[in-house]
């Protein structure tokens, strides 16, 4: 099966459209990413190696691509006046390309380009200033600060080199295993996770009585016009005994302290295929239905990909809601979708 996928891909592949002359260096997107970079999606948009870039002086498109099709990701990391122009230009060279983890602002200027929208599910954030714990809706937070306290657990934001290497890639791998999709690493609209130092990536620990780490959250930074305005929680990791108590411990730990910071937001991450709404004359009807369908099933949330799991964690914050889309040029079919999972790994 490996070796047949693999000729098929390569026959695929061959269709690739290719712009190296469009293509930003690390130093290009890390400048971008630094005046623009104001989405969850950003700093994913460019580091990740297996990403691609299309742009110059304004900005950049971070893209993949899979069995012949090509899919921008997230927004352009650019300047909101130069983004539309920006759309044109990718397209016009990609040749109806899909666009994935994108705003309504986005969406709305590749709605004017004839692409249909879909929502794919939804972002939640937190507005820091102003937002406490206290109350109904933040008990089970505090409940799991206590539990905390209580077996002398304590809460660290530490360099990740402080701990010694084959430690996290143990805790990682043991958490890895532990995931309804075990064997791969979803990627795409999720970051990487990479034990190892990383530029502006802060990580916050959770450390047993003997000074060990038995959990952490990676936090990547939001930028805007050179400075960070707030976090994403990116990826987590925890041994698989500890309890999970020590996730929102961490958060709230995190939490308080980029509030303290004076920053404005928290992203919680992607909740995909969930809460789904139409646009009525834009959406693609059967691809909503199959996100809903996927939102549902038993056996997609048991085998493939834990859509309510992530749902329920991060409902729990009680975050602002923020509609996230994919934006087509035609109708989808089934081999779009089908590459477009195999990009995110999750097939």
């Amino acid at each position: 099966m490996k070796l047949l996928r693999r000729t098929v891909d390569n026959i695929l592949e061959k269709n690739h459209i290719s712009a190296p002359d469009r293509e930003l260096d690390a130093a290009e997107r890390r400048s971008h990413l630094v005046a623009h970079g104001d989405f969850p999606l950003a700093y994913a948009a460019a580091t990740e190696p297996y990403l691609k870039s299309f742009g110059d002086q304004r900005g950049f498109v971070a893209y993949g691509q899979k069995m012949g099709y090509t899919f921008a990701m997230g927004d352009p990391v650019a300047g909101a006046a130069d983004r539309a122009k920006l759309i044109e230009e990718f397209i016009a060279t990609f040749r109806q390309p899909s666009f994935a983890g994108i705003s309504r602002e986005v969406a709305e200027i590749l709605a004017g380009l004839g692409y249909r929208i879909t929502q794919f599910g939804l972002d939640s954030v937190l507005d820091l200033p102003g937002h406490s714990f206290a109350g109904k809706d933040g008990k089970s937070i505090r409940y799991a600060t206590s539990w905390m306290r209580q077996n002398a657990i304590t809460v660290e934001e530490r360099p990740i080199e402080d701990f010694p290497a084959e430690t996290i890639e143990r805790m990682s791998q043991q958490w890895r295993r532990t995931r309804v999709n075990s064997r791969r690493e979803i990627r795409f609209l999720n970051r990487s996770f990479l034990p190892q130092p990383e530029e502006g990536v802060r990580r916050f620990f959770a450390v047993d009585p003997a000074g060990k780490p038995i959990a952490l959250i990676s936090f990547d930074p939001i930028y805007r016009n050179g400075a960070v305005t707030g976090y994403l929680a990116s990826s987590k990791r925890r041994y698989p005994e500890t309890s999970s108590y020590v996730d929102l411990g961490i958060m709230r730990h995190a939490t308080d302290c980029f509030r303290e910071e004076g920053h404005e937001t928290l992203w919680l991450g992607l909740l995909p295929m969930v809460r789904t709404k139409p646009l009525p004359g834009r959406d693609d009807p059967l691809l909503r239905a199959i996100f809903a369908w996927a939102y549902r099933s038993k056996w997609v949330n048991a085998r493939i990909f834990s859509l309510q799991g992530i749902a329920a964690y991060k409902d729990r914050y009680r975050g602002r809601d923020i509609p996230v889309y994919v934006a087509t040029p035609g109708r989808y079919s089934a081999v779009t979708l089908i590459a477009l999972l195999r990009l995110i790994k999750l097939i």
